[in-house]
């Protein structure tokens, strides 16, 4: 058998010659007439060796260290030895002995694998019927909560809980918090959580215009979509804030007013929507950095946190995706821009359990949701579906989008609706569980 160390280098291994010479075996040697002994056996030891060369070809650790190639080299040289031993006689005037040794030493070479084909770049995006039960329902107190409600958030129950349901207003800059009573979500009372709670700058001062908001886990950290100071010129930022603080308001913990970064938008067309991408989810799906024109590395933006925000433009409907520097809050970077095909856009949710993003336009684009995943070829967020709203679902101001966990197949989902039509703000159907795309 061939013997090497793991630190051969692959030509070494690629140079490998047998320590047998059967192709010089003259004619009266003990080597040919072995090989009329059996035609059974000849022909068997052929399709060993063949069937080696096969295995060597489809072995899916090609490309690994030289230790596995001479692992493989030694289980096709037992095979070679034997058809040459057994069937050259046979086969010489078929198949040059040449030719198949030439083939055995490059398979064997580490690179010389055709390269594996990447898994093909996502299929054109349908628009299709809405896959809920079509049976839309409202889901809180009527009257409770008024109008100017844009943003729901939903936290699952958890072992120290029951699930709860989060809603920013944007005038006045109030979020609530709200717990389900058995047939509506009702808004906590207990920590001063009655009428919610008001949001403020970091300054103390001022009136958010509160579109949307996110958690991107199960603490109070909340980041919130922000368009402008109460009636004033557009300043798209995303506050955050520490909802488990004490109180009856909230001042920001950190900032980022990214108006520089974005195209001149009228003052009540900034940001509408928001979400959290994971770096987990990112770095699995090989997301591309445009920035930086490369896969993207959470390492190349330190204090960024767990993951990248992505915020919706309500005046073009473009998704911005920024990394925004925690130890600075005044510091960000674009990281890529998303093309939401919607002349605007008002809700972002991103799918823990299927690993997608849903987006959401209001009567803008007759309510229609979208479904954007990263292409695994390109590492761009791609369109992979657009769902018409639901038949029992009133084509309102719905400017907030949520789901509840899996439970029994299916998924609770659930719109705000900004104006308050009947006095209902949230309303619900329902979606399948698992992937949001065909």
């Amino acid at each position: 058998m061939l013997a090497a160390s793991r630190s051969e280098s692959p030509r070494a291994v690629c140079l490998f010659r047998p320590r047998f010479s059967v192709l010089h075996d003259p004619p009266g040697s003990r080597a040919h007439p072995a090989a009329r002994r059996s035609l059974g056996t000849s022909r068997s030891t052929f399709m060993e060796f063949l069937n080696a060369q096969r295995s060597t070809f489809e072995d899916p650790r090609a490309g690994a260290g030289p230790h596995v190639v001479i692992q493989r080299l030694a289980r096709t040289e037992n095979a070679l030895r034997n058809f040459l031993l057994y069937g050259w006689g046979m086969y010489r005037n078929i198949i040059p002995a040449l030719t198949i040794l030439l083939i055995l030493l490059l398979a064997a070479c580490p690179g010389s694998k055709p390269p594996v084909q990447p898994e093909p770049s996502l299929a054109a995006a349908a628009t299709l019927a809405w896959p809920g039960p079509n049976a839309t329902a409202n889901a809180d107190v009527a009257g409770a909560l008024g109008g100017n409600i844009s943003g729901l958030a939903y936290q699952g129950s958890t072992a120290c809980g029951a699930p709860t349901m989060w809603a920013v207003k944007n005038g006045p800059s109030v979020i609530y918090k709200m717990a389900w009573n058995g047939t509506a979500w009702a808004s906590v009372q207990t920590d001063g959580w009655g009428a919610g709670k008001a949001l403020r700058y970091a300054s103390g001062t001022g009136s958010p215009d509160a579109e949307d908001l996110v958690f991107p886990d199960a603490s109070g950290n909340v980041y919130v979509a922000v368009e402008r100071d109460g009636s004033g010129p557009s300043k798209p930022s995303i506050l955050q804030y520490d909802v488990s603080a004490a109180g009856t308001s909230f001042n920001a913990v950190r900032e980022w007013n990214l108006t520089a970064d974005l195209p001149t938008v009228s003052s009540n067309a900034g940001f509408e929507a928001l979400t959290f991408l994971p770096d987990a989810y990112l770095t699995f799906r090989k997301f591309r950095d445009e920035r930086l024109n490369k896969l993207y590395n959470p390492a190349d933006y330190p204090n960024h946190g767990s993951g990248l925000l992505m915020a919706g433009l309500e005046g073009n409907g473009g998704m911005y995706v920024y990394a925004l520097n925690h130890s600075s809050p005044t510091s960000f970077l674009r990281v890529a821009f998303v093309a939401s095909g919607w002349p605007s856009i008002m809700a972002l949710v991103y799918d823990r359990e299927a690993g997608s993003v849903w987006a959401w336009c209001d009567n803008t684009c007759s309510n229609q949701g979208k479904v954007f995943d990263v292409d695994p070829v390109t590492g761009k967020f791609t369109l992979r579906v657009t769902y018409l709203k639901p038949s029992t679902l009133g084509n309102y101001n719905h400017e907030g989008i949520t789901f509840a966990e899996c439970s029994m197949g299916w998924r609770t989902f659930y719109w705000a609706d900004d104006s308050a039509t009947g006095g209902n703000v949230i309303r619900r159907d329902a979606i399948p569980c698992g992937r949001p795309y065909p």
